[in-house]
């Protein structure tokens, strides 16, 4: 049995997010909702009613009709997602449902034995495995007397554009947009955790948005400023969010990932564990369009 495609003007949200639940290795970034603060109905679902299996792709059109597939900028992969890991589809069943109008494809998937390009991102179980790196930096903190604050999704954005992503033009415009929705849609829905490290004069050091889902704690956004980088403000947010997780139950920590290794190493320096998924392209595009 092949997967079906649902076009997002046809597909019941509330259903897809039901089916998610289901799936055990569902990820926040899987609901219907954190696709449609990304590309709002420009995204396609994939459903494999044997096995219930899920998987998104965001679209460009031409004429009405979708002609590429894409990955959407702040989102990680995008399935597949299932309930039975070991009845797993094959990805060729995936490839045949894909519309002939499709002419490229470029999709962040988790599947197992898939060959391509290689990416990976950090991930880790509780409870947390302190590095050297983290236990240092945590010890600087302490002479900053920081504390965590609440704070909203238009001050996190605001902070990241003025800082980290000053500089990143490709992420300005649309895309900054878009994560702003993003971190409301997650909010507005009880799933938000966002916080800013003050110092004892309330200056800002550092933001955070992380989503809360079923036994996960996902990081979605944040940014340090240069007072945050002389305090070590960022371990100070990150060990204190992911030692509340680990109070209130939750299992795991997803921590993105970044083609910056400092970043990496930052994840790793609390018990991050490279994850990798493949990048799966395909292109039939003539030359002028490509």
């Amino acid at each position: 049995m092949s997967f079906t495609c649902i076009p997002r003007k046809d597909l019941d949200p509330d259903w897809w997010d039901t089916q998610l639940q289901a799936c055990s290795n569902a990820l926040v970034f899987g609901n219907s909702w954190f696709w449609d603060a990304l590309v709002g109905q420009n995204w396609t679902g994939f459903y494999h009613p044997q096995t219930a299996t899920m998987i998104q792709a965001a679209h460009r059109n031409l004429l009405g009709f979708p002609i590429s597939y894409l990955q959407p900028i702040w989102c990680r992969p995008s399935g597949p997602y299932t309930p039975k890991p070991e009845q797993l589809p094959l990805f060729a069943e995936f490839c045949k449902s894909i519309p002939k109008s499709v002419l490229k494809v470029e999709l962040h998937l988790e599947w197992p034995g898939l060959i391509g390009n290689k990416r990976i991102y950090q991930r880790s179980s509780f409870p947390l495995e302190l590095k050297k790196n983290a236990i240092r930096n945590l010890k600087k903190t302490k002479n900053f007397h920081l504390a965590l604050t609440p704070t909203n999704p238009e001050f996190i954005n605001q902070s990241f554009f003025s800082n980290r992503g000053k500089h990143m033009h490709h992420l300005h415009g649309k895309w900054k947009r878009a994560m702003l929705r993003l971190m409301w849609a997650g909010t507005e829905r009880g799933l938000a955790w966002n916080f800013s490290v003050q110092d004892q004069q309330h200056q800002s050091h550092a933001v955070a948005c992380f989503f809360v889902y079923k036994n996960s704690l996902t990081y979605i956004h944040g940014s340090v400023n240069e007072l945050g980088k002389k305090s070590g403000a960022m371990y100070f947010l990150f060990h204190e969010l992911l030692t509340r997780a680990e109070k209130e139950g939750l299992e795991f920590v997803d921590f993105g990932g970044s083609n910056q290794e400092p970043v990496a190493n930052f994840y790793r320096s609390f018990g991050g564990k490279d994850q990798a998924y493949s990048v799966f392209t395909e292109n039939k595009m003539p030359g002028k369009f490509m």
